[in-house]
């Protein structure tokens, strides 16, 4: 048994870790925005800040 259910789907389900992902993703794009909040003044963090631990 699986520790996922996958339905039919064109999109494939990731095979790697969050940490992983978040790596390829900010060497790909460090200063494209990764999290907007905007119940908290607007903050945004960028792809290279989240991977840095320096986000806002």
């Amino acid at each position: 048994m699986k520790a996922y259910e996958a339905g039919p789907s064109t999109v494939p389900i990731l095979t790697e870790t969050v940490g992983g992902n978040l790596e390829r993703t900010a060497a790909a794009s460090s200063c494209a925005n990764a999290l907007i909040v905007a119940m908290q003044a607007h903050t945004r963090s960028q792809h290279g800040d989240l991977q840095s631990g320096t986000a806002a």
